[in-house]
C-alpha cells in the first residue's frame, strides 16, 4: 500500500539498526520502499540475494533516513522500481554503498532530511561513496548524487541506463575508474549514452 515498506527497521534512540535480506521484495504502493532504515546511530543493510524493488512516486527501493555511518552491501539486485529510484539517503548521515551485484536506477545520497529527524547535534555527516566492485554492474539512472566530496569508484561495469538503453547520467561528485572497470556506452545512430560529472573524473586505461 501507499507509504508501506517491505522491511522497515528503525531506532528512535541511539541504537544501531542492522537489516539482512535474502529474498525478493517488491512493493507497489505510492511512496513505498523496498527496504528502509532510519535512526540516530549507524544504519546497515545487507542484501545477500534476491531482488529489491520500490514503489511509485517520491521513493526508492532502498532508503536511509538520518543515521550516522550508513552502509549498504549488495550481492543481489536493486532495481529503480516504479519510481526509478534505486537508493536514497539524506545529508544527516554518510552513506557507503558496496555493490557486488547489480544496481539499476537513480542513486541520491544527499537529499534534504525529513522534518521528523531533528536530533542532529550528535551526528556528524561524513563523505558519501559508491564502490562498484569487480564483477558488479551499475546501470546508472538520470541522477547519481553524492555530497561535495563524494566518490563513485568503478571497478566493475558502469553503463548509463543499462545495455541497450540510451541514458544521460548526471554524477554529482567524483568518478574514478580503475584498470578493471568497464564503461559501457550505447550508440544508436546520432545518439549515445552520456555521463555528466560536476567534479572530477579519473578513468584508467582510457585515452
Amino acid at each position: 500500500g501507499a507509504g508501506a515498506s517491505g522491511i522497515d527497521g528503525y531506532s528512535y534512540s541511539d541504537g544501531a539498526v542492522s537489516i539482512t535480506s535474502e529474498g525478493n521484495i517488491d512493493t507497489s504502493g505510492e511512496g513505498a520502499f523496498g527496504i528502509r532504515a532510519s535512526g540516530y546511530s549507524d544504519l546497515s543493510i545487507t542484501i545477500k540475494s534476491g531482488t529489491v524493488s520500490g514503489g511509485s512516486g517520491d521513493t526508492s527501493s532502498v532508503g536511509f533516513f538520518a543515521g550516522d555511518l550508513n552502509n549498504l552491501t549488495n550481492y543481489g539486485t536493486i532495481t529503480g522500481g516504479k519510481s526509478g529510484g534505486a537508493i536514497e539517503g539524506d545529508t544527516i548521515g554518510s552513506e557507503q554503498i558496496d555493490n557486488y551485484g547489480t544496481i539499476s536506477g537513480n542513486v541520491e545520497l544527499n537529499l534534504d532530511p525529513d522534518d521528523d529527524w531533528t536530533k542532529t547535534d550528535a551526528i556528524g555527516a561524513g563523505s558519501d561513496s559508491f564502490h562498484n566492485h569487480t564483477g558488479a554492474i551499475f546501470n546508472g539512472g538520470a541522477r547519481v548524487s553524492l555530497d561535495d566530496d563524494g566518490l563513485v569508484l568503478n571497478e566493475g561495469a558502469l553503463n548509463p541506463g543499462g545495455i541497450g538503453v540510451l541514458q544521460t547520467t548526471e554524477i554529482v561528485g567524483r568518478l574514478e575508474q580503475t584498470g578493471t572497470g568497464v564503461l559501457g556506452i550505447d550508440i544508436k545512430g546520432s545518439k549515445a549514452d552520456r555521463i555528466n560529472i560536476d567534479r572530477a573524473a579519473s578513468l584508467a586505461d582510457l585515452i
